[in-house]
């Protein structure tokens, strides 16, 4: 999430320089000498933490030389201080949350909790209030100490799978090269955890209302070819409601109540509402954090020209056509604890100058980018069936709490693997913080997921307790 400098030559090359580095005008005053925000934070407060360069200036004749005695001087003038939302000891326990439950499920007995080739994660905390991001976690780390004096092929080669920032972007786990075609990235499906938007959205279509029910075989047939799907493990749940679909994540309630009559409703259209609901939640758009290269993640309801339009929202309505980012995530958990307003991700608590740490700007207030209308009722039973989600690793857990879980299927290398996903916020009443874990190949959710979610909440409590925030002491320094 910081990101890392490069030589103002390497970062303006016309090859693989940035397009902000080869225009003089952004660059006015800067010398070969010196180093430059290349990614991140570095080079998203580029000129915050640049400063200005000093000057001398002479009055010269037409042979460039010094004619006159005046001097014009202008002092360098040092780059801000940024103070940064991350809470260093909420990240520094996710990472090692999300290491310590890697080797745990490479090694475990449990057959639910097994995943041989979960070898990344990813993490990120967010208070509800204000959306300021506590903890953005990318593992497996590496060492910035290997780019001092430039970093060897042999080194890079070794890190480059996970250089990038897995909460944004493309990373990979630590596999060789030869075999990272055939793992997922850290842009997995949702899953299930869409499920929470997915009752939402037939509310307000007014396809369901918070007592309708259905009786549950556990297999939905669709479609001119009779299609047919069926829950996890087969499951049949038998009567269910909005709330208890979310609780049992009945993948044929989500089917036959919400993507099947959405179809139905608008046909070809359907795809183009969903999207448009998603976006509201910070899906398949921007977070607008403001982080380089954030990608926008893949609607592949939008895309999928192979399948039939009444399968893409079919498979939509529960996650299984949308891929998504680990703070993309993490902004819908929030958009669900604050009952519908997406919130800017905020990653600088203030600016302070240099010498005298005189405040120049701090972040203070929430940024609402965009807020959807729930009536009470409907609210309180999405709520009501995220907080009897049967989850692991949260035994005497303080506070009531929503979560969701998911198991994202992926086809990779021809072979099918499942990705854990988890979303949760607390207190239930009254949310503070929300977290989004993402573990690619790590089985399922509840298993996969959740245990690295419940350790980042367990040494979260002073920003659980109403009213208070996570102080940001993290410092960026030139």
């Amino acid at each position: 999430m910081v990101g890392y400098l490069k030589p103002f030559p390497a970062a303006r090359e016309p090859k693989n320089g940035l397009p902000f580095y080869k225009t003089k005008e952004n660059t006015e005053g800067y010398v070969d000498t010196e180093d430059v925000g290349f990614d991140g934070i570095e080079l998203m407060y580029q000129k915050e933490l640049r400063g200005e360069s000093g000057y001398k200036a002479f009055p010269v004749n037409a042979a460039n030389k010094i004619v006159g005695p005046e001097v014009t001087l202008q002092a360098s003038k040092k780059g801000n201080h940024l103070y940064l939302t991350i809470d260093k000891d909420v990240q520094l326990i996710t990472e090692q949350a999300i290491m310590d439950h890697l080797a745990t499920l490479q090694s475990s007995s449990n057959r639910f909790a097994y995943a041989p080739n979960a070898r990344a994660g990813y993490a990120v905390a967010m208070e509800v209030k204000t959306d300021k991001v506590a903890a953005m976690a990318s593992m497996p780390d590496y060492d910035p100490n290997l780019w001092i004096g430039g970093i060897s092929k042999s080194n890079y080669d070794s890190i480059q799978p996970f250089v990038n920032n897995g909460t944004i972007t493309t990373a990979y786990g630590n596999f060789p090269e030869d075999e990272r075609n055939k793992h997922p990235t850290s842009i997995v499906y949702m899953g299930s955890t869409i499920k929470p938007l997915s009752v939402l959205i037939g509310f307000k279509e007014g396809i369901i209302h918070p007592g309708t029910d259905y009786y549950d075989t556990g297999e939905f047939t669709y479609g001119k070819d009779n299609s047919r799907l069926t829950n996890s493990d087969r499951a049949a749940y038998g009567w269910l409601t909005p709330a208890t679909a979310i609780t049992h994540s009945s993948n044929t309630f989500m089917s036959a109540k919400i993507g099947n009559p959405l179809h139905s409703k608008y046909g070809e259209k359907a795809v183009d509402v969903w999207q448009d609901y998603l976006a509201k939640f910070g899906l398949g758009v921007s977070t607008q954090s403001g982080l380089p290269r954030e990608y926008k993640g893949a609607n592949e309801f939008k895309t999928n020209k192979g399948e039939s339009f009444q399968s893409r929202m079919v498979f939509a309505s529960w996650g299984q056509n949308e891929r998504y980012t680990t703070l993309q995530l993490a902004q819908f958990a929030t958009t669900l604890a604050t009952r519908g307003k997406r919130l800017k991700p905020l990653l600088v608590d203030k600016i302070e100058s240099y010498d005298r740490g005189q405040l120049i700007q701090r972040f203070d207030e929430p940024v609402v980018l965009d807020e959807t209308e729930f009536a009470a009722a409907e609210w309180n039973a999405v709520l009501q069936g995220m907080a009897n989600v049967k989850v692991q690793g949260f035994d005497g857990f303080p506070y009531p709490f929503a979560r969701k879980t998911g198991t994202s299927t992926q086809s990779v290398g021809k072979k099918l693997v499942d990705n854990a996903v988890f979303i949760a916020f607390a207190p239930l009443d009254h949310p503070t913080l929300a977290v989004a874990v993402v573990v690619p190949e790590g089985g399922f959710g509840a298993w996969g997921a959740a245990p690295i979610a419940r350790k980042n909440f367990r040494r979260v409590r002073p920003i659980l307790r109403p009213g208070r925030r996570a102080q940001g002491n993290q410092r960026v320094r030139r």
